[in-house]
Order: structure tokens, then C-alpha cells, then sequence
């Protein structure tokens, strides 16, 4: 099926069993004790997978299974998938096994996610209906009562790689959410969680859509109202790549203390020139001068840089401001107090320590 009959495709049908098809080159992984196993996958469906394995589960066992092509498990994270499922029979030659779907959708509509979604790399993929569907089905939990709005907008706005990355950045999000105590309790706004997937999905590289996953999960709260960190998504949708690096370099090298009044800063940051060339990613005296300053600009960095055809050799200041530091916070996924985040000492502390 291609995306464009897949976006045409009634998105509900009255189908109420999954279609089992034959998974030939695919496999899985599951731990075993200690030790990881990798068993050939026979067959699946929306619904359940069959294993040939030696493995002896008894019904209702949970077993977490990683699904990808055979021989590629370790090569692209991207072209493989977790699945949490629990045993069902026991055959002659393998186990069958029934996915546990996710939370909060209904089991025909998750059929109809992952059979009607276009395959990521052939017509014979297995992991990307898997990861299409489960992604739509984690928008749709965070996304109510607008759920069915957020995946229409998903499925007509966004198509070819830049589906893909925001579906990246969706399943991203889901795990950091994960280890949240309420994960499961927490919404988003619908028209935020719109904004960072367009946004995001610009984003080839791993790890700015890591930032995007971040942002996202820090979007969901208790209160579908609160959309304190919109402020956040307008300033990091200014950034490129070069920009991003600089960022993450200054909060990461910066000390940090916590102000009297409780809110996260650092002490000055200098760099040399070399060593800006080096955390940018660029030799081009010019561009890293503008990156500065449009980073002062947006109020991530304390000193306002000018760009000149003059740029000293050392002694840059990069320090970043409690702004940068907030943002860096929320573009790894921490939703509690940013010193937590930094393990930053008081102020009074760090001075009796000077």
C-alpha cells in the first residue's frame, strides 16, 4: 500500500481480527535469564506474533520482545521496534504470543493503525506498521478528547521522511514518559503536540529529534491547559544544528549553582576560538559569530555577542543563561525542578566551598 492510499484509506473499518501474514527474514529478541536470545519469527499479525523458539512460556507469561530484520538488530534502531506481549499456546515448533495494546485504544482501532499504515522500507516490513501505529496510538492517548483530530493532521500534513521523524520523535517522547510515576495520566495540548511534530519533523538528525521527544514529553501535564512551555518550542524552533550544538556544549560544560531565590544559573563560561570551532562544528569564523549572537539574541546566552570582522581568540563567553539552562532541561525530557536535572549546589554551599 502506498501513503497516498494509506492517507485515503477510511481510517476505521468494521474488521474486528487481524490479518496473520507470513514474516520470512524478521526476528526477535527477548532476554532469557541473563542472556539475550534472537528466535525467527514465522508469523504475525496486529495482534500476535509466533516464535520459533525453543522457549516453553506458560500462558499469560509477559515477555518483551524486539522486533527487526534477522542479522540487523544492532545496525539501525530506527528499523526495529519493542513490543510488550504475553504467551498464548505452546506448539510443536515455537510459541505464540499476543501484543498487549497499548493503553486506552481500542483493539480496532490499533488493527486498523498497523494494517493500514505504509511500510517504512519494502513492501514485506513488518517494524514500521508497528512503529506507525503505536506511535498514532500514543498521540492519540495524550491528545484526548482530540485524538482522531491530531492523527488527521499527521496523516494529510506530513508524508515521506518527515512522517517518519515525527513518528520517531512521538515514540521518543512515549519512552521518556514512561518512566514517569503518572506517565499515563499526563495530556498535551493538542495544538502543541501539532506544532512540535511539524516542527520536529524537519529534523533528520538522531539527536535533535531527541530535543523535539524531550520537548514533547515536557508538554503533557496533569492540566490539559497548561502550555508554560510554549515558549520553549518558539525558541528552539529558531535553532539549527549549529545552534543546538553550541547550546547543549555551554549548558553541559558550565558550572551551575542554585541562586538564592532558587533558580538554576552558572558561573562564566569562556571559551577559545578553537575550542567554539570545535563544539560548533564549523571553521567558519563568520557563521560562528552569527550563531553567537543570534543565540544572545534569543536570550539563551548571557553576553551579547556582535558579530565583526574582529572576533578574539579567547576569552568567548558562552555562558548560559537560567533561559538556556531551562531549555536544555526540558529538551531532555525533565519535568521536575532543573537543579534536579543539573544537581546544582546552592549558592551558599558553592561559596563556603570557594
Amino acid at each position: 500500500m502506498t501513503l497516498r492510499q494509506w492517507l485515503n484509506h477510511s481510517f476505521l473499518t468494521k474488521r474486528r481480527t487481524a490479518t496473520r501474514r507470513p514474516a520470512g527474514g524478521f526476528a526477535a529478541d527477548h532476554w532469557a535469564g541473563a542472556t539475550l536470545k534472537h528466535d525467527v519469527i514465522r508469523d504475525i499479525s496486529a495482534t500476535g506474533v509466533y516464535l520459533l523458539t525453543r522457549e516453553q512460556w506458560r500462558p499469560g507469561t509477559p515477555v518483551s520482545l524486539t522486533l527487526h530484520r534477522a542479522g540487523l538488530q544492532n545496525e539501525n534502531l530506527q528499523r526495529q521496534i519493542t513490543m510488550q506481549a504475553r504467551a498464548v499456546r505452546c506448539g510443536e515448533d515455537g510459541v505464540g504470543l499476543a501484543f498487549d495494546i497499548p493503553e486506552g485504544v481500542e483493539p480496532r482501532l490499533w488493527i486498523n493503525l498497523v494494517e493500514t499504515a505504509p511500510t517504512e522500507s519494502s513492501p514485506d516490513d513488518i517494524v514500521g506498521p508497528f512503529k506507525m501505529a503505536k506511535a498514532l496510538a500514543f498521540l492519540s492517548r495524550i491528545s484526548r478528547p482530540s485524538g482522531s483530530a491530531v492523527r488527521q493532521e499527521i496523516r494529510t500534513k506530513l508524508n515521506g521522511q518527515r512522517l517518519w521523524n515525527a513518528i520517531e520523535i512521538a515514540l521518543q517522547a512515549e519512552s521518556l514518559l514512561a518512566s514517569c510515576p503518572e506517565g499515563n495520566q499526563l495530556h498535551g495540548c493538542p495544538s502543541t503536540v501539532i506544532r512540535i511534530l511539524h516542527d520536529g519533523s524537519w529534523a533528520d538528525d538522531d539527536s535533535i529529534q531527541q530535543c523535539w521527544a524531550g520537548l514533547l514529553a515536557t508538554a503533557c501535564k496533569a492540566d490539559d491547559a497548561d502550555e508554560s512551555n510554549r515558549a520553549y518550542i518558539e525558541i528552539f524552533s529558531q535553532l539549527s544544528p549549529t545552534h543546538i550544538r553550541l547550546v547543549t556544549a555551554a549548558c553541559t560544560k558550565a558550572t551551575k549553582f542554585v541562586t538564592e531565590s532558587g533558580i538554576v544559573a552558572a558561573r562564566q563560561l569562556t571559551c577559545s576560538t578553537g575550542e567554539i570551532m570545535k563544539l560548533s562544528g564549523t571553521r567558519d569564523l563568520l557563521r560562528m559569530g552569527r550563531a553567537l549572537e543570534h543565540l544572545s539574541g534569543l536570550g539563551l546566552l548571557e553576553e551579547r555577542f556582535k558579530t565583526s570582522l574582529f572576533i578574539p581568540v579567547d576569552g568567548i563567553n558562552i555562558t548560559p543563561t537560567c533561559l538556556g539552562l531551562q531549555l536544555y532541561a526540558c529538551c531532555n525530557g525533565h519535568r521536575g525542578e532543573p537543579q534536579t536535572f543539573y544537581g546544582a549546589e546552592s549558592s551558599s554551599t558553592a561559596a563556603v566551598a570557594e
